[in-house]
C-alpha cells in the first residue's frame, strides 16, 4: 500500500489529537465510569465550563474587560436557611475598577476619597451581581473582592442605609440577620 504525503499528514493529525489532555480525560471517563463517548464529551464540556478552561475560558475572557473580575456567589433563587454547602453557586462579572469614574471619586474626595471610592464600589458590585442573579455576602466582598474587614463593610452598609440607600447583599435580600427587613 502506498501512503501519500497527504495521508501522512492526516495520520499525524489524528495521532496528535489523541495526545491531548481532553482525550486523556475522555478516555478516563469512558473506561473508568464505563460511559459512552457522547456522555464523556458532555462531562468534559461541563468540567471545562466549571473550571474555566479551554474554549469556555476564551469565551469568558472576551466577556471580562479590564477592571472587571469574575466571582462566585450564591444564586439569588436560593432560600435563606439552606446550608451554604447545598446552595447553588453562580458566577458574576463585576466591575471593580471603573477607570476614570473611580479616579475622580478618589481624587476629589479629599481625606475621605478612599472611603467614598470603596462605598461606590460596594454599591456597584452588589448591584451588578444582583442583576446577574447572584447575591454576595459581606464575607465575599470583604475577603474576596475589596480586601478589607467585615466590620468595614458593615460600617459602609450602615452609612449608606443612613442615606436611604439599601445595599443588595444576601442578608438584606433574604431577611437573614438580627433585624427583619424586606426582600428585593
Amino acid at each position: 500500500m502506498i501512503v501519500t504525503s497527504s495521508q501522512q499528514k492526516v495520520d499525524l493529525e489524528e495521532r496528535l489529537q489523541s495526545k491531548t489532555v481532553d482525550q486523556m480525560f475522555l478516555t478516563s471517563v469512558e473506561q473508568g465510569a464505563n460511559c459512552p463517548p457522547f456522555v464523556a464529551r458532555a462531562i468534559l464540556s461541563v468540567a471545562k465550563s466549571t473550571f474555566n478552561v479551554g474554549n469556555c475560558a476564551e469565551h469568558e475572557a472576551k466577556k471580562t474587560r479590564p477592571g472587571q473580575m469574575k466571582v462566585l456567589g450564591i444564586c439569588a433563587s436560593e432560600p435563606a436557611g439552606k446550608p451554604l454547602k447545598e446552595c447553588i453557586l453562580a458566577g458574576a462579572v463585576l466591575t471593580l475598577d471603573a477607570g476614570v469614574e473611580d479616579q475622580v471619586i478618589r481624587l476629589t474626595g479629599g481625606e475621605s476619597g478612599v472611603t467614598d471610592l470603596r462605598r461606590k464600589r460596594l454599591l456597584r458590585i452588589t448591584s451588578e451581581a444582583l442583576e446577574q442573579g447572584v447575591l454576595l455576602t459581606r464575607e465575599d466582598i470583604a475577603y474576596r473582592i475589596l480586601n478589607c474587614g467585615i466590620r468595614t463593610i458593615t460600617r459602609d452598609v450602615k452609612y449608606l442605609q443612613g442615606l436611604g440607600i439599601q445595599v443588595p447583599l444576601r442578608g438584606y435580600c433574604k431577611d437573614i440577620g438580627p433585624a427583619l427587613t424586606h426582600t428585593i
